[in-house]
């Protein structure tokens, strides 16, 4: 059988103005922020930096 869950879409783009050095991660569909990766190009950040669980 497949399992269910939540499907979360993230977006990672490098910071601007006071942030440009740093990477921010928003939900797609609701634009809430993650996080901010501070001194962290958004380029560096691939799908293999993330687990599922």
């Amino acid at each position: 059988s497949k399992e269910k869950g939540l499907v979360i879409v993230l977006l990672i783009t490098q910071g601007t103005g006071a942030e440009i050095n740093d990477t921010l991660i928003t939900v797609q569909d609701t634009g809430e922020l993650l996080a901010i990766l501070s001194g962290v190009q958004a380029d560096g950040i691939t799908s293999g930096h993330f687990t599922v669980v």
